[in-house]
């Protein structure tokens, strides 16, 4: 959405992005992140969420022990992935 002319910005809750990848995976993104103009919030806990999206919306979130406050006119929420190839009947190892 970035290159659409919004402002994009990631809350995330841990000090890096993509955790469970290299570190070169995890500054490439960073890299390209800075280069789309997109921001990320590391180290940072989501406090509430007042508004609604597609008009106002309002994010109070806490970072480094003060509480910050972003206000935007959308708001998508991704809170992680769960495997589903059981569900899709795929004869793959369950991973753990």
């Amino acid at each position: 959405m970035r290159r659409f002319g919004s402002k994009v910005t990631i809350i995330h809750r841990s000090d890096r992005l993509l955790g469970r990848e290299d570190d070169d995976v995890t500054e490439a993104l960073a890299g390209l992140f800075i280069d789309e103009g997109i921001d990320a919030v590391l180290n940072a806990r989501v406090l509430g969420v007042s508004g609604k999206s597609g008009n106002s919306v309002t994010v109070t979130f806490e970072q480094d022990g003060r509480e910050k406050i972003l206000v935007g006119t959308h708001l998508l929420v991704a809170t992680g992935r769960r495997q589903t190839q059981r569900t899709l009947d795929w004869n793959w190892p369950a991973s753990s």
